[in-house]
């Protein structure tokens, strides 16, 4: 997997200019979020949508409630 091999693609922005974290918080994929910040994802990094990652989950994600208690 990329992540293993290079810790830092979870602090890099995607061509749409969201990070993986919000991706994976779109789709409820609280399993991907852990893997995530336990491999170094940044939920603090800001970024053009949101003042943070962490703030764009709470205002754009229905899965917020869940994927606070792993955060």
């Amino acid at each position: 997997m990329l992540c293993v091999q290079n810790k830092s693609v979870g602090n890099k922005a995607l061509p749409s200019g969201r990070y993986p974290l919000c991706v994976a918080a779109d789709y409820g994929q609280t399993d991907v979020i852990k893997y995530l910040i336990d491999n170094g994802a940044d939920v603090n990094v800001s970024f053009r949508f949101s003042s943070n990652v962490l703030a764009y989950f709470e205002l754009h994600s229905v899965f917020f409630s869940k994927i606070k208690m792993i955060i």
